[in-house]
């Protein structure tokens, strides 16, 4: 049933078919399913989905599933995450769970365009094969990654149709937390399992994780590992002879009972009929009946909007404009004994200078491309856009500017860029003295009315001066997080203005102050 990978040298495996029927199997590693064309139904564990174009799909390490062409015309890729060359970067990956399903039919991700265009570009850079084309493949695979964390992890738990509902992505620093939980539950299911001792790692009450769970997946912590428990058991289930009991005992059921309970909860049968009636769909059973596309086939059959998007990514790097949701693996109860470490960490930090050193950097670079960061910082390093107990930093909001920028850029030098889209206008500036600076912005044909919308990010609105009150003490209450994370946002500020053509638009800037200002016409 298990099918081996081979990644060629390189940290991902992209395969195109057209697929009439892929026997169920698995794989050891992460695997992103994305329907170019056609319809295909696909067996996912307890669940089919009916999948159409452009719908997403992540399959996970041991997760049994196979495939059936609906439309002759199915045209599918697949790309697969060596997750040992990853484990670095994305530490939970081995065991981290996505969901590409949207509850609203027909609905997808807002990003969906992003996914499609990145992996359309890794599809082009393999093909061509260009010079130093490996590592531009690793970072078009690291920005498909940071898309996953940040808008595939958040989903509900569906019992009525047995699926994952996927949600908009919430809170990060709660986001992170479940994600953590469930990772866990994923690499420890076979053994006891105690909310309690998960609790202690995360530095939280029992009482408060347990709401928060059953409040981010729509299930009870309870139910959801009894779910893993039963969705893990499908492999020894349809690779062994071994009895219900032992498959029972090597699940972490406390009995068998319990287990075939469970099983037929989300299978709809009992564990030994499930058995016989699935050996002719498996691997090796089962004939395969898919058709290998080459990539150079596949390019020539793309239709315009897409060939746009392949191209435009071979010519210049694909601006990916995502945080890094990097987990940095680091739980309260490992900081705990680093109190002293962490407090000297930041006891004389300024991280407000982080965001002029990338803004002098960034204004220097033709490309004008957001340089990946991991999450959270870790001890011994600052490298973060959150603190290591997930206090939002100047970097933090900077970076989420820098991603509304418009792409065309009408103007650019060390202290100031300004983009435009059509009547609108955006400006980029700051100061980078020591002393107070006036700026001066002169604009032309542009009559109208405009409404004005200023971003100040200011030294003084910082966390760590606010975190430095309480002693830098590392395991802070959620609401001691969101009050300080409140009040370090940027300054936002709203104006109205009617310009008649020749519009002047003029601030004072304090040291270190910066200013993101878009005016729009009404």
């Amino acid at each position: 049933m298990f099918i081996p990978v081979q990644y060629d040298g390189l940290p991902v495996k992209i395969d195109i078919m057209n697929i009439k029927n892929f026997p169920w199997h698995i794989h050891k590693d992460p695997q992103m399913i994305y329907v170019l064309r056609g319809e295909i139904e696909l067996k996912h564990v307890f669940t089919h989905y009916h999948l159409k174009k452009d719908d997403i799909h992540i399959i996970h390490r041991d997760d049994i599933h196979g495939l059936k062409g609906i439309s002759d015309d199915n045209l599918i890729v697949f790309l697969s995450f060596d997750v040992k060359h990853f484990q670095k970067r994305f530490p939970t990956l081995n065991y981290q769970i996505f969901s590409g399903r949207r509850s609203n039919e027909g609905s997808h991700y807002p990003r969906q365009p992003e996914v499609k265009s990145c992996l359309l570009s890794m599809i082009s850079t393999m093909h061509a094969k260009s010079p130093g084309y490996e590592s531009r493949v690793e970072q078009l695979a690291c920005d498909m990654l940071d898309i996953m964390y940040a808008d595939f992890r958040s989903f509900m738990v569906n019992r009525n149709d047995m699926h994952y509902d996927s949600q908009d992505a919430g809170d990060i620093v709660q986001l992170d937390r479940i994600g953590r939980v469930l990772s866990y539950i994923y690499a420890n299911y076979p053994y006891k399992l105690s909310l309690a001792d998960i609790a202690e790692q995360e530095g939280l009450s029992t009482y408060y994780l347990s709401h928060l769970f059953q409040n981010m997946m729509g299930d009870s912590f309870r139910n959801f590992v009894s779910m893993a428990r039963v969705e893990m058991s499908e492999v020894e289930l349809l690779t062994t002879n071994n009895s219900i009991s032992l498959i029972s005992q090597h699940m972490g059921f406390s009995n068998a009972k319990y287990y075939v309970e469970n099983f037929k909860y989300w299978f709809g049968c009992h564990p030994r009929d499930h058995r016989l009636q699935s050996l002719d769909k498996i691997i090796g059973n089962a004939p395969v009946l898919a058709n290998e596309i080459s990539f150079e086939s596949l390019l020539k059959t793309l239709d315009v909007s897409d060939q746009k998007s392949v191209f435009s990514g071979e010519s210049s790097p694909l601006k990916i404009t995502t945080l890094d949701l990097k987990n940095a693996g680091i739980t309260l109860r490992s900081l705990t004994n680093q109190k002293d470490a962490v407090r000297r960490q930041y006891e004389n930090y300024d991280p407000h200078s982080e965001c002029l050193a990338l803004l002098k950097k960034y204004l220097k670079k033709a490309s004008y491309e957001i340089s990946s960061r991991p999450l959270y910082d870790i001890v011994g390093s600052t490298e973060g856009l959150l603190t290591i107990n997930g206090l939002k930093k100047p970097i933090f909001w900077l970076q989420k500017l820098l991603r509304g920028l418009y792409s065309g850029i009408a103007q650019s030098s060390e202290w100031h860029l300004i983009t435009a889209s059509g009547s609108n206008i955006q400006i980029l500036f700051f100061n980078q003295g020591t002393e107070p600076q006036d700026f001066e912005f002169n604009f032309f044909n542009m009559a109208g009315n405009y409404q004005i919308t200023e971003h100040h990010i200011r030294r003084e609105n910082c966390c760590t001066d606010l975190w430095r009150q309480l002693n830098f003490r590392i395991s802070i209450s959620e609401a001691e997080r969101q009050q300080i994370n409140a009040q370090c946002t940027p300054d936002v500020s709203f104006k109205s203005v009617i310009s008649s053509g020749t519009f002047t638009y003029s601030q004072t800037l304090a040291p270190g102050e910066i200013v993101f200002t878009e005016a729009k016409r009404l």
